[in-house]
């Protein structure tokens, strides 16, 4: 309600509604399969199906607080939501190894299909409460809205190659055609995005010594964009898919058990936001850079040490990540 923090209250401990219950069960299930065709060929697939179901959803807001915690109680539920998410991959792959060069070629087609339904919130006003302490109420009669039902479909076929060279180089190499769509539908309006892209793929890595090796890569891909914010005035669009680039190179030192990892890296990809007219939309390119370093060591026959440190620099923060294992 002004320009000062909430006061204080003991985290930890559950204050809500007996009756906000949330409840979602997820199921998933698949199968993965390999068949070779002969000494040099080889065909394998695999194939997924996640279902859920949020049955009650309820958030609390607390508006309007003032200094002694008083508030506005505010809560907001959604009506049983499915969704469902479908995929699968075959790949065709031949394989020939010599004395000094390996070599594999595959053939892959890739699909996926989601359709969530999501949205048609209501709010009630359950009344003044104090923030952190009960406020028990009775259950309102939610007036749910009509639910939006968001699916996006995609198809990909690529080839890629692998190659090596004794221990002394390997390259991999590839490219695929992509095929995307969604479609936003509510009971009003409807709204449908496209791409067809080519992406591609490519890293070499070099040891000239048992000890050091090189490597670097780069690759583009093609991701589902976040939807706009309950808060857009074009809430029911439907974004455009955002295309993606990244590489990254370094260097990796081996000695006995012990195998350290540097490298630097950078990724770019569009930046989707609210413009000052509220409509969510492209507004411009997010670019991050970063360095890494990993070291895996052994000390004792059992024990197996695994530490990182992570640096990267994006538009709006420069956070600094320890990450140990």
């Amino acid at each position: 309600a002004g320009p000062y923090l909430p006061p204080e209250f003991e985290p930890g401990r559950f204050t809500g509604q007996t009756w906000a219950d949330r409840l979602q069960r997820t199921h998933t299930y698949g199968a993965l399969g390999a068949l070779d065709l002969t000494d040099a060929w080889r065909l394998s697939f695999g194939a997924f199906e996640s279902r859920s179901t949020r049955y009650a959803t309820f958030v609390d807001l607390f508006t309007n607080v003032t200094r002694d915690g008083t508030a506005r109680y505010i809560m907001i539920s959604e009506p049983e939501l499915p969704a469902r998410w479908t995929s699968g991959e075959a790949r065709l792959e031949w394989s020939h190894r010599g004395e000094a060069f390996a070599h594999q070629v595959t053939l892959s087609s890739r699909a996926r299909d989601k359709e969530i339904e999501l949205g048609g919130g209501a709010s009630a006003d359950l009344g003044p409460a104090q923030v952190g302490e009960p406020n028990p109420a009775p259950e309102p009669d939610f007036m749910f809205q009509p639910t939006t039902l968001n699916g996006v479909t995609q198809y990909s076929w690529g080839v890629a190659y692998a190659g090596r060279w004794q221990k002394f180089a390997e390259l991999n190499i590839g490219a695929q055609s992509t095929s995307y769509d969604q479609r936003v539908t509510r009971a009003d309006s409807a709204d449908q995005t496209q791409a067809e892209e080519i992406l591609y793929a490519g890293t070499l890595a070099v040891t000239p010594l048992p000890w050091l090796a090189f490597y670097g890569g780069v690759s583009t891909g093609l991701e589902e964009t976040a939807p706009p914010p309950a808060s857009a005035l074009n809430l029911y669009d439907a974004p455009p898919a955002s295309a993606t680039e990244q590489w990254d190179a370094g260097v990796r030192l081996t000695s006995g058990d012990t195998r350290i990892v540097a490298g630097v890296f950078e990724t770019e990809r569009p930046y989707f936001a609210t413009d000052p007219a509220n409509i969510y939309g492209n507004l411009g390119v997010r670019r991050t850079r970063g360095a890494e370093i990993s070291i895996v060591a052994r000390p004792l026959e059992n024990l197996r040490v695994v530490g990182g440190l992570v640096h990267y620099d994006a538009a709006d923060s420069t956070p600094l990540y320890l990450l140990l294992a």
